[in-house]
């Protein structure tokens, strides 16, 4: 017998109900996360204006691998660490094709 055949029908519902309270936790943290990457890569278009009228590069390697590290060193757990980081370089790519 399964795991979800053995779950009484009060048991399903509570589980149910906590999924509801973590998709709602989730929600909240999507609009946060999707306001802060605004403020970022608005502050990127910007970096790249800058750079621009500067004639500078828009890669900088080396400051890709100190925010790298810092997300690193800021994630405090080892499960989802490396998800964290795939994740930043994304935004590191993002970040550099609104500065060019």
């Amino acid at each position: 017998m399964t795991q979800s055949a053995r779950l009484s029908p009060s048991s399903n519902n509570e589980k149910l109900v906590q999924l509801q309270v973590y998709r709602k936790e989730i929600d909240k943290l999507d609009a946060e996360i999707a306001q802060l990457l605004e403020q970022r890569f608005e502050l990127c278009c910007s970096i790249g204006d800058l750079k621009r009228n500067s004639d500078m590069s828009v890669e900088d390697q080396r400051r890709e691998m100190v925010v790298l590290t810092k997300v690193a060193e800021a994630t405090v757990s080892d499960r989802v660490r490396e998800a964290v980081l795939d994740v930043y370089r994304v935004i590191l790519q993002e970040s550099r094709n609104l500065q060019q």
